[in-house]
């Protein structure tokens, strides 16, 4: 499971920093943004904006239709990223 820390979080936004990013290459960083391409968004994201100078996610969503924190379990146990930034 990727590791990750919930650094904000207000209902329909959640900042999340993702520390395993810092030590990825370059090819690396670019798999896993084809990777994270591909994944199908759920109903109820609304937008997905990665930070890389601080390791972080910012989403947004809504509340009423999605569980943020169940997503991002799901999200953390994919093996197609754990993959990726296991190799880092």
């Amino acid at each position: 499971m990727i590791t990750y820390n919930v650094a904000h979080h207000i209902p329909g936004r959640i900042r999340i920093e993702v520390p395993a990013i810092k030590k990825l290459s370059v090819v690396d960083l670019k798999s896993l943004f084809a990777v994270l391409s591909m994944l199908p968004v759920p109903l109820g994201i609304k937008d997905i904006r990665p930070n890389l100078l601080a390791c972080s996610l910012v989403i947004e969503y809504d509340t009423k239709i999605i569980n943020i924190m169940e997503y991002l379990k799901e999200m953390a146990s994919n093996k197609d990223i754990l993959n990726i930034i296991g190799r880092g």
